[in-house]
């Protein structure tokens, strides 16, 4: 998991970088529906919008405004997040960007489901270092809750296990 939203922060951590003309999207922490922790963060889109969520790495801003992107550990190979839906009819789509400035869109899918699901999907050829640029929600209608961003990795480097027998009694 590299973003759980625990120690969310509107316009800190994420903010809203591009959405439809006219629309007033909200995010904010929730904290009565969570899938883990404590806190989830809530956004309420309005009907038929796009909102475009970027992810902030720390707080000073570098070149025109803009903070860097959220570092992924590793060669990512997938990555996904928790969504809270309402059969909404949202899609969503991951937006990654590696060490030459290659953007790529991951897409998760639709909320055509009630409760909390696990969406996650591939990731494409990219440069490491790989970060995430941000969320991207198109369509749909109502509240729809995300937590626990998360990454599968590869490594290089071999994994070795110990593995030794239980002692069980009696055995």
């Amino acid at each position: 998991v590299v973003e759980d939203f625990e120690c969310f922060t509107w316009g800190e951590e994420w903010a809203a970088v591009q959405f439809s003309p006219g629309a007033d999207p909200r995010m904010k922490p929730e904290r009565s529906a969570v899938r883990s922790g404590s806190q989830a963060c809530r956004l309420d889109v309005p009907p038929g919008e796009t909102l475009t969520l970027v992810a902030q790495q720390g707080t000073g801003f570098v070149g025109h405004g803009d903070k860097p992107p959220l570092p992924l550990p590793g060669v990512p190979e997938r990555v996904g997040l928790w969504v809270g839906g309402e059969q909404s009819g949202h899609h969503l789509w991951l937006r990654l960007a590696d060490a030459t400035g290659k953007t790529a869109d991951v897409a998760l899918g639709g909320v055509d489901f009630l409760g909390w699901k696990y969406l996650d999907g591939p990731v494409p050829a990219l440069a490491p270092p790989v970060a995430l640029r941000g969320l991207v929600v198109r369509g749909g209608d109502g509240v729809l809750l995300v937590d626990d961003l998360t990454v599968e990795t590869s490594s290089d480097e071999p994994l070795h296990l110990a593995v030794r027998p239980d002692a069980s009694e009696g055995d």
